[in-house]
């Protein structure tokens, strides 16, 4: 089996024109081969961390179960990548083979075309067939330990390290037949960039930030069953890593730029420091102890809502990356249902200026009916505008709300309506001060 494992790469698969033919399909394998390794690493994977258990008293039922649902997909894939037609007869084959000839008389069947290749693809549906088997013995457990869980990743990883090709997915390079930017106007300008050292850093941003976008693709909320929607945390968990490594690589760049890039180096800190903003919003709050959700409306919108914190700001990343070569270029040359950060700006100030409306209203007639109208729109605000704030706002937030639900009487409910009354007044003079605001920002 070793011997049929290494005579299979991407190279060959390059080669039969196989890669082009299935690029699709290769791309989401790859996707899934390195978020598998991304979800069980530990130590860098905020979905477990941030939820401030100890890993040693933790239930890990659920992440196995993902990992199962995960592992269908893969094999799924491998049918797919080399097409029913030829999988059935490779099927068949083996049932002449193993039932029939019982492995001790000569074949009188010709095996399939390109069959070194698919032997390899066949290879890895059947060891992870057997991984599933032992996964579901697992899941007859209530319980599985952190042991057990990442005793589990070490056998899929080895599994996958002993195929050169999928071992080569895993790598972080890219790939020119699935790893490309198809918009011309981004494509002119990483031409039209006359340092060479710029040229390729801001080459490697565009394809980074472009794969992650594709990687999104295959978050869906909606999913008719919700084991589908919880497959998307390990590609948030693959998120975080590939933008970490991105990070790293940058800020060694940075190291080593020269003094007239000084302007460029600005803009890279401006992109770390904003994506590691929006990542906090994920990951510390939205994807937070969402493994162990019951609720499937809860877990559907928070993988909702995360996908598009994490959409819209890459969106406006690239959009910034190519305003700083091009000031002419805007958001819908590139993306075509993109939303400014102006817009979205102007909206949250018009609906935090209703909500200070309303409990201006409350504060006056101390009527019950107003106030639930204002809890009602607070609580609105949280579910669908939250997200548009600075991170730091939403425990304040949380808190005034917690605030509001347990007052004991009308004067704690008056004394809490004038310190939050205080609050979004700064807050929406805070939010009139950003730069999205003023005439000199590129509108986008």
């Amino acid at each position: 089996m070793a011997a049929e494992k290494q005579g299979i790469s991407l190279d060959n698969l390059r080669e039969k024109g196989i890669l082009k033919e299935k690029s699709a399909q290769i791309f989401e394998l790859g996707m899934w081969i390195k978020a598998i390794e991304s979800y069980f690493r530990l130590e860098g994977n905020t979905l477990f961390r941030s939820e401030g258990y100890s890993l040693a008293q933790r239930n890990f039922v659920e992440e196995i179960k993902i990992i199962d649902n995960l592992l269908l997909r893969i094999t799924r894939l491998c049918v797919s990548i080399i097409g029913t037609e030829e999988w059935n007869l490779m099927k068949f084959y083996e049932y002449v083979d193993n039932i029939l000839l019982k492995k001790d008389k000569p074949r009188i069947i010709n095996q399939p075309r390109n069959g070194h290749y698919q032997k390899s693809i066949q290879d890895l549906f059947d060891q992870l067939a057997d991984i599933r088997l032992i996964i579901k013995d697992f899941l007859a457990n209530s319980r599985i330990s952190y042991d057990a869980f990442i005793g589990v990743g070490k056998i899929i990883n080895r599994e996958i390290a002993s195929f050169p090709f999928l071992y080569e997915l895993k790598g972080y390079e890219f790939n020119q037949i699935y790893d490309r930017v198809e918009n011309a106007k981004i494509s002119r300008i990483v031409k039209q960039i006359s340092d060479r050292q710029v040229r390729k850093e801001q080459a490697r941003i565009f394809l980074e930030l472009f794969r992650l976008l594709n990687y999104l693709r295959f978050i869906d909320p909606g999913d008719d069953e919700i084991r589908r929607v919880k497959m998307s945390l390990p590609i948030y968990a693959q998120f975080y890593n590939e933008l970490h490594i991105l990070f790293d690589h940058i800020e060694d760049n940075i190291r080593h730029m020269s003094s007239h890039l000084i302007s460029y180096a600005e803009v890279l800190r401006n992109f770390i420091h904003g994506t590691s903003a929006e990542l906090k919003k994920v990951f510390n709050h939205e994807l937070l102890g969402i493994v162990i959700l019951r609720n499937d409306m809860e877990i559907r919108k928070k993988v909702l809502d995360s996908s598009r914190i994490l959409q819209n700001h890459i969106e406006r990343s690239i959009v910034r990356f190519g305003q700083f070569f091009d000031r002419s270029l805007k958001g819908g040359d590139i993306f075509e249902h993109f939303v400014t950060r102006r817009e979205e700006t102007l909206k949250l100030r018009r609906i935090l200026l209703e909500i200070m409306k309303s409990l201006d209203a409350f504060m006056m007639d101390k009527d019950k009916g107003t106030f639930k109208s204002f809890i009602s729109q607070i609580k609105e605000f949280k579910d669908d505008y939250l997200k548009y704030l600075r991170y730091q706002d939403w425990e304040v937030f949380d808190r005034y709300i917690t605030a509001f639900l347990k007052a004991k009487s009308q004067r704690d409910l008056l004394r809490t309506s004038e310190d939050f009354n205080k609050y979004l007044t700064e807050l929406f003079q805070q939010i009139g001060s950003r730069s999205v605001l003023s005439d000199e920002y590129l509108k986008v």
